[in-house]
């Protein structure tokens, strides 16, 4: 007489592809007895993270529950029941599934999920287990990532350094990393140099000039400097060249003439009366020369002086006018250009 032993097993399969990516396990039951209840341990990898709504009963526990619990040391306990001992649905299929989440250090390689504690209870409460498998395996991969990163720096920024690389100037620079989960990281760096400016605004000013730094300058002076702001987001030093020049006007007197102005040297000075005396003052209002006249007619040699702008102090004898009435002496000043 031959005696048939029903066959009940437990097993597991896992779907995993990229090591980022979760991990699905299913648990299966092959069974030949009428089962009503399954209970089982699953030590679950260190690198994976679960929690009891992971854990989902199959397709043929449609009239059953799941209590999966935490019983230490990333170990759960899963059971599948029904408070009135129905039957699980056909012989063969998936009674739970269980899902994975890899954490930010899970690294690529293989893994094992162990199962232990394993009862296939039948409706008079009896294990009919007959195997189970013991060790579930899977194997993580990946794909290599390329990426850029493109950066604009200001040409005072360098030199650049990135990820250990020193940028000296403008250009790419490709670093083969790897990622927290262990693969390849091709990233191309990409470093854009936007200048600087420096210019100078050259003022010529009488007495003094209220600059756009907010300070007001009564002296020539080359030195004041602000930074600004450029059109590519960098610094804008101007440097200011103030010329401060005599606050003196032309004034010219009927009979005078003065020729040629601009000079290249020679000054024709005419008059109808007699001419005192010359002086000649540079723009910061320093007396160059000093002349005695004492003719109405004169011709101012400049031309060992330097080339730039000048003024003439032209001060006239007094004199009686027809009617006998004495003049005081009188004073024109006039703008002479030296080329």
């Amino acid at each position: 007489m031959v005696i048939h032993i029903d066959t009940n097993m437990l097993s597991g399969t896992a779907q995993a592809e990229q090591v980022e990516q979760d991990v699905v396990i299913s648990i299966s039951m092959d069974n030949e007895s009428d089962i009503t209840a399954v209970q089982f341990d699953i030590q679950i990898p260190d690198s994976y993270n679960v929690q009891a709504s992971d854990f989902v009963k199959g397709s043929r526990c449609s009239n059953h529950s799941l209590s999966a619990s935490n019983i230490g040391n990333n170990s759960w306990r899963v059971m599948i029941f029904s408070m009135q001992n129905q039957l699980f649905a056909g012989d063969s299929g998936i009674v739970a599934t269980i899902t994975l989440h890899p954490q930010s250090t899970t690294q690529v390689g293989n893994y094992n999920l162990e199962l232990s504690n394993v009862l296939l209870s039948n409706i008079q409460g009896q294990n009919c287990l007959t195997s189970f498998q013991q060790s579930i395996s899977f194997t993580t991969n990946c794909t290599g990532v390329e990426t850029s990163d493109i950066r604009s720096i200001c040409q005072n920024e360098l030199p650049y350094e990135w990820n250990g690389y020193t940028f000296e100037e403008a250009g790419t620079h490709i670093e083969n990393l790897s990622t927290i989960h262990g693969c390849d990281s091709i990233v191309t760096m990409i470093l854009n140099v936007n200048p600087t400016s420096a210019s100078i605004d050259s003022v010529v000013a009488e007495d003094s000039y209220t600059w756009i730094d907010g300070n007001t300058y009564y002296e020539s002076t080359n030195t004041p400097t602000i930074t600004l702001t450029n059109a590519l987001g960098c610094d804008s030093v101007i440097t200011l060249h103030l010329t401060i020049t005599v606050g003196i006007k032309d004034i010219d007197s009927k009979g005078i003439t003065i020729y040629p102005n601009p000079t290249s040297g020679i000054v024709n000075i005419e008059n109808d009366s007699n001419i005192e005396t010359i002086n000649i003052y540079n723009i910061y209002g320093q007396s160059v020369r000093q002349v005695s006249v004492g003719y109405n007619n004169y011709v101012l040699n400049m031309s060992d002086l330097a080339a730039g702008t000048y003024i003439l102090h032209i001060i006239l004898e007094s004199n009686n006018d027809r009617d006998g009435v004495h003049n005081n002496s009188t004073d024109i000043y006039k703008r002479i250009i030296m080329k």
